[in-house]
């Protein structure tokens, strides 16, 4: 997770927004077999690790992808 925050915060120095994909986030949160409450699970788990950041965050649900934005 340190590497993924990381490269956030450098991407959020020089842009407005840092997009992630997929098979990144499987890296920190791998996908469970539990399909519809798992990804739902997840998806909250991105949220509450973009707000204990101070960061926004926008879910793309196809394939997801979540793309990170400055402080709200």
């Amino acid at each position: 997770m340190d590497l993924l925050t990381r490269r956030i915060e450098e991407r959020l120095k020089i842009r407005k927004s840092c997009r992630v994909f997929g098979n990144e986030l499987d890296r920190v949160w791998p996908p469970s077999s539990k399909e519809v409450s798992a990804r739902q699970e997840r998806i909250e788990q991105i949220r509450e690790y973009a707000r204990s950041h101070g960061w926004s965050v926008v879910i793309h649900d196809s394939g997801l992808q979540a793309t990170f934005g400055g402080p709200e």
